[in-house]
C-alpha cells in the first residue's frame, strides 16, 4: 500500500466555487461527541473554526480518510500542511463498502479513484448524502514546514 498525501485548493474567505468548510478542532468536554458529520456539513458548526475553503467536499473527504494533506491557497505562496487536529468521537463506516453494498462500485474495484470517479458522475447532492453515511468526522491544524 503506498502512502497519499492529498492535495486540496482552497481560499482564506469563502468565494466562488469555494464554499466546503475545512474545520480545526473546536473545544470540547473529556468523552463528550461533536456533531457527527452530516450534522457539520448542515452548518452545526460555528465558522470561526473554519481554517479553510475549498472548492470540492469529495477532497476535504479524501483528506480527513488520511488524516493530513496540503491545501494550495493559490496566492503563489508555499502549500500548507494541515496535519490531524482531532475527530469528532463519533463511529467510523466506510463510504467504499456502501457504494459496494449499493452496487455502484464492484468490490474489486473499490479504490479512492473509484470513489472519486464516482463523485465526479453524480450531483453535488448525491456525494454529499454518500459522505453523510459515514457520521466520523476529522478536523485539521495548519502546521509550519
Amino acid at each position: 500500500t503506498g502512502y497519499y498525501t492529498p492535495v486540496v485548493e482552497a481560499r482564506y474567505t469563502r468565494q466562488g466555487e469555494f464554499q466546503y468548510p475545512i474545520y480545526r478542532m473546536p473545544p470540547r468536554k473529556r468523552g463528550q461527541k461533536l456533531p457527527s458529520r452530516a450534522s457539520i456539513y448542515s452548518g452545526g458548526l460555528d465558522d470561526r473554526y473554519v481554517i479553510a475553503w475549498s472548492n470540492s467536499l469529495i477532497d476535504n473527504f479524501i483528506m480527513d480518510v488520511q488524516g493530513s494533506g496540503y491545501v494550495d491557497f493559490g496566492d503563489g505562496r508555499p502549500m500548507r500542511f494541515f496535519g490531524y487536529g482531532g475527530k469528532n468521537g463519533w463511529g467510523y463506516h466506510s463510504i467504499g463498502k456502501e457504494l459496494i453494498d449499493r452496487g455502484e462500485v464492484k468490490r474489486e474495484d473499490m479504490s479512492m479513484q473509484a470513489i472519486r470517479q464516482w463523485a465526479e458522475e453524480h450531483s453535488p447532492q448525491e456525494v454529499r448524502a454518500l459522505l453523510e453515511t459515514n457520521p466520523s468526522f476529522v478536523f485539521f491544524k495548519p502546521e509550519d514546514y
